[in-house]
């Protein structure tokens, strides 16, 4: 059984008993959490694609696209989005300041590059998901 978990604050009772429901499946589990950061620990910048400017960041020499931006109030239901996105293999990023956060997908995600050629998407997040509900069927 292999398990990945980012979070290094997760408290360790949960963690046995988390441990202990998985001893009982007999397949192997992969549990990946998007990387949460600091908005101040990134580089943002703007780029032009496919007819319009896109919101990107640098990070430990990774590039992202900012999928949208919500209110700080409204984190743990990003996080929880982030986590299912990153589930269906995607590079995502959670960025927190003071009054929002903005969830992150990697340019090198092919989902990503075919979310980004779809030029009628009012929101990437909606997109993506789209694009990640195709992939599943």
């Amino acid at each position: 059984m292999f398990i990945t978990i980012v979070n290094k604050r997760t408290e360790t009772g949960f963690i046995s008993r988390f441990a202990g429901v998985l001893s009982k499946c007999s397949q192997q589990v992969v549990l990946v959490l998007p990387l949460v950061v600091n908005e101040a620990q990134i580089f943002a910048f703007n780029f032009w694609f496919n007819g319009s400017i896109r919101c990107g960041m640098y990070y430990q020499g990774e590039l992202y696209c900012r999928l949208e931006s919500f209110e700080i109030q409204k984190r743990p239901q990003v996080y929880q989005l982030g986590c299912k996105l990153a589930q269906q293999q995607a590079s995502i990023v959670l960025s927190c300041a003071l009054e929002t956060c903005s969830l992150w997908s990697s340019l090198r995600d092919p989902a990503t590059k075919r979310m980004l050629l779809t030029v009628n998407a009012t929101s990437l997040l909606d997109a993506m998901l789209s694009l990640q509900a195709d992939e599943s069927h």
